[in-house]
């Protein structure tokens, strides 16, 4: 089988040589191509240079990028361990970017002895309920399904593990990220493990008559912008957290926001924006939501979109997911 062959690439210093990389590099991707294995002896690429630790990082991110498997280098040189590091990201090795955090972060230290002694429980000690909230904080995607069918099989409320369970640990997630002890990938992992454990609670919920949404929303990247990364992910949280959220993609016209606000009765639009080119989309939305005089209230978001922008145009401003949700949450609730 395929992967079950090393190549180890001949590695010739580029101050003989400076073609010699090159050729490494393609020897890499040639056997990375064919399903193989490879391996490299980085720092001969470097030798009789000056600082050959640049040299050897910058050796080590190119091969990574060609597809490399394994290097044998030095694992005490800082620049080469963070180039590793970053390369795991950039390569999808490292899931959700969780060692890289964990790297340049500074995660643990101030957990008390009772938070570090809790973290080693055995999950059997753990009731279904608990390890649903877990499940969620950790973004544990895998687990979440089975757990949460799990618990009803169990008998436990679909309403009660919502509200309970589910909803605490998102929300102590978003403290998370406010707090910069989570980062994005942690922050759409946990919120896709909510979304999964709420598709299987969803029947039950309705069966229940316990599926109340808190709010209808419209949500669109306005007209000429094709970035929708961050609209997604506010629409993910807003559904998490029990809202019905309309989403009607990217690139959208300014009447087609209006006319499905009106069609679905909606009580917050919400508009995003990533180029100063587009956000300019934005006043004809509120424009036309008063000259149809619907009495939804409109919020704005997006990489180029301040706060000063939003209360030009009479709207609300949120400048990631959990301010959109606490946002909405308000404006809901104040009406």
């Amino acid at each position: 089988k395929p992967h079950d062959i090393i190549v180890d690439g001949l590695v010739m210093t580029v101050s003989s040589s400076q073609q010699a990389a090159a050729e490494t590099i393609k020897t890499v991707r040639w056997a990375a191509s064919q399903g193989f294995g490879t391996v490299l002896g980085l720092s001969n690429v470097s030798f009789g240079l000056p600082e050959r630790g640049w040299v050897n990082a910058s050796f080590f991110a190119m091969a990574a990028g060609a597809g490399l498997s394994w290097a044998i280098a030095n694992p005490s040189h800082d620049l080469l361990m963070n180039v590793k590091a970053a390369s795991d990201v950039l390569t999808g090795r490292d899931k959700d970017s969780a060692a890289y955090i964990e790297k340049f972060t500074n995660a643990g230290e101030n957990q008390t002895a009772a938070d570090q002694k809790s973290v080693v429980v055995s999950n059997a000690a753990r009731s279904l309920e608990e390890l649903i909230s877990i499940a969620i904080i950790e973004g544990r995607r895998e687990d979440i399904e089975d757990l949460c069918q799990r618990a009803l099989d169990a008998g436990y409320k679909p309403s009660r593990l919502l509200q309970n369970e589910m909803i605490p640990a998102i929300m102590k997630v978003g403290e998370f990220y406010d707090q910069k002890k989570y980062f994005l990938p942690q922050l759409i992992a946990s919120a896709e493990t909510m979304e999964r454990g709420f598709t299987v609670l969803e029947p039950a919920l309705k069966a229940a008559g316990d599926d109340k949404k808190k709010g209808t929303l419209v949500f669109a990247t306005v007209q000429g912008d094709i970035h929708d990364i961050g609209k997604n992910i506010v629409v993910l949280m807003l559904r998490n957290y029990g809202f019905e959220v309309i989403d009607l993609g990217k690139d959208v016209k300014a009447d087609a926001i209006v006319d499905s606000a009106e069609k679905h009765d909606a009580d917050v639009i919400g508009l995003s924006a990533l180029m100063t080119t587009t956000m300019i989309r934005m006043p004809d939305v509120v424009e036309l939501v008063k000259e149809k005089g619907l009495s939804c209230k409109i919020i704005v978001g997006g990489a180029v979109v301040t706060r000063d922008w939003a209360e030009s145009l009479g709207a609300e401003y949120a400048t990631d997911g959990v301010a959109a949700v606490n946002k909405v949450s308000e404006l809901c609730l104040s009406e």
